[in-house]
């Protein structure tokens, strides 16, 4: 190989690279003029502002009940929002909760005036209210408030994370800066589903759309065919030509009869 070819050849290799590097930057600096539209920054930003788990915990626990009662405060929590458009959107799940807990009451029979309650409508204050929940009670309690402690230091980390993607701006790092940004933005995703486990899948926002397996059952009100009818029509049919086509006669059965047909006399 000569020098000249050699050198060609080097400088073609230094072209090559130079243009794959300057694709990969392009890349780079693309991603982080939107990284704020990333599916993994979107993710992101919807837990931590999220908190539909903690809470549907809340709610199953009483949480905010029971400390009102410790505290000895008694406040009346505000109505529920009854207006058209919130029942529009979620307000079938209050008007569900409302319902269950009307139904839940006893009757209360009509009492004239001066007249006491029968028996059974009537209890003691402390019963209704106990100031000394059972141990199943408490150790539910203590395991609801570790899980909305380790939730509260999640949100903690993650909006500190989230707040050190700033310091990539620096002019300092000139061309770095959006490689650095991307970066940080998949390192901060990776620790999210490596800590986040159950409670990460839980928030994350469902797709605007129904997902449905062919060979699964048909869905109340769907107008789609399960799969297993129209296997066992073709079935049917397939049987129904066959049997039609060996009910046919065949050419010589036709030939014979023809001949048949011919030998027998006519009546004069």
């Amino acid at each position: 190989m000569s020098a000249a070819s050699f050198r060609a050849m080097e400088e073609n290799n230094h072209t090559l690279g130079f243009q794959a590097t300057a694709s990969e930057g392009g890349n780079m600096r693309e991603r982080s003029a939107n990284l704020f539209s990333d599916p993994k920054m979107m993710e992101l930003q919807h837990y931590a502002k999220s908190h539909k788990h903690e809470n549907r915990l809340r709610e199953a626990a009483d949480l905010e009940e029971r400390v009102r009662q410790a505290q000895g405060i008694k406040t009346r929590l505000p109505p529920p929002d009854m207006s058209e458009a919130a029942l529009r959107t979620d307000g079938c799940e209050n008007v569900n909760k409302i319902l269950t807990k009307i139904g839940s009451y006893a009757l209360i029979p009509e009492c004239k005036m001066g007249q006491t309650l029968p028996a059974g409508f009537s209890f003691a204050e402390s019963q209704a209210d106990p100031k000394f929940p059972d141990r199943v009670t408490s150790m539910r309690m203590d395991t609801f408030q570790t899980r909305l402690q380790w939730r509260d230091k999640m949100d903690d980390c993650l909006r500190r994370l989230m707040q050190d993607m700033d310091l990539a701006r620096d002019k300092r790092l000139k061309e770095y800066s959006n490689q650095a940004r991307c970066d940080h933005l998949d390192r901060i995703y990776e620790w999210y589903e490596t800590h986040g486990k159950k409670e990460a899948r839980k928030e994350r926002a469902a797709p605007p759309y129904v997902r449905y397996s062919h060979d699964g059952p048909v869905m109340p009100g769907s107008m789609r065919v399960p799969r297993k009818n129209l296997l066992s029509d073709k079935t049917d049919k397939k049987k129904e030509s066959h049997g039609m086509s060996q009910s046919q006669s065949s050419p010589t059965l036709m030939a014979a009869g023809a001949m048949n047909m011919e030998t027998t006399p006519t009546p004069s």
